[in-house]
């Protein structure tokens, strides 16, 4: 017996959009000169931090743009699918 299979096209879709928000955020938000005038040494350790934040902001939105591919690629599939069948139900 088949297991029913239900797709909400509609949340899918809205979750699309907002990972492809996120991812956007992602990689445009890049904080100009960050530094404590006073003191060099924070200034050398904010450096570094923010250099490895970025690294790792770029891999996030890497892999929300992946995360965001797959949701597409998934909406696509189940509305073609649905399009085709709805045709064949109505003799198109």
């Amino acid at each position: 017996m088949a297991e029913l299979i239900v797709v909400d096209l509609d949340y899918v879709a809205d979750l699309h959009t907002r990972v492809a928000n996120t991812t956007t955020k992602l990689r445009e938000d890049r904080p100009g000169n960050v530094s404590v005038p006073s003191d060099h040494d924070i200034d050398d350790t904010l450096h570094s931090f923010m250099e490895r934040w970025d690294k790792r902001r770029g891999e996030l939105a890497d892999t929300l743009g992946s995360v965001g591919e797959a949701l597409q690629a998934m909406h696509d599939a189940f509305d073609g699918t649905d399009n085709k069948l709805t045709g064949q139900l109505n003799c198109e």
